[in-house]
């Protein structure tokens, strides 16, 4: 997390699924004025989060609906409120292998995460970069995107993960 922090300055954020919450469990801020922050023990709604969707996504559909209320909390006017809306982003957080929020959970925010995975192969936590939406834009995440996967590919590694690639 701290090599992350120091690449590119920006905000890095751990979290795992707690009910219907992402609980921020780790986080490593960014030395700049205008940052993101969240704190230890903080929550967010999982299905507005870039570390909720990227857990989300790799999570048996069977648990998946258990963790998911009927109805999606609004947390601005861009926050996902609709099972189907999310479980299309779901499926392209896989196609892509990491998640996007974009001032979903928070106006002006910008968010990507990607899944952590334990030795039995579940997903077990989540690991994301955020920043202001004005620094997070498509280069930036481009650039950012495979570094934080390798990040997460690491630690799940270390956790005793062994992927099938």
């Amino acid at each position: 997390m701290r090599s992350l922090q120091r690449r590119f300055n920006e905000t890095v954020n751990l979290g795992i699924v707690e009910g219907v919450n992402v609980v921020y469990i780790e986080i490593i801020e960014s030395k700049r004025a205008l940052r993101m922050q969240a704190r230890v023990g903080g929550r967010d709604p999982v299905h507005s989060t870039a570390i909720g969707k990227a857990i989300l996504a790799y999570l048996p559909d069977d648990i998946r609906q258990q963790i998911l209320p009927p109805r999606l909390r609004k947390r601005t006017p861009l926050t996902l409120t609709s099972i189907t809306s999310l479980d299309a982003e779901l499926a392209s957080t896989r196609d892509r292998g990491y998640a996007l929020e974009e001032g979903e959970n928070e106006e002006g925010a910008a968010c990507i995460g990607a899944p952590i995975f334990n030795e039995g192969g579940d997903v077990s936590a989540g690991i994301s970069i955020a920043a202001p939406a004005a620094r997070l834009g498509e280069q930036r995440r481009h650039e950012i995107a495979p570094v934080l996967v390798g990040a997460a590919e690491r630690i799940s590694v270390t956790l005793g993960f062994r992927s099938a690639r």
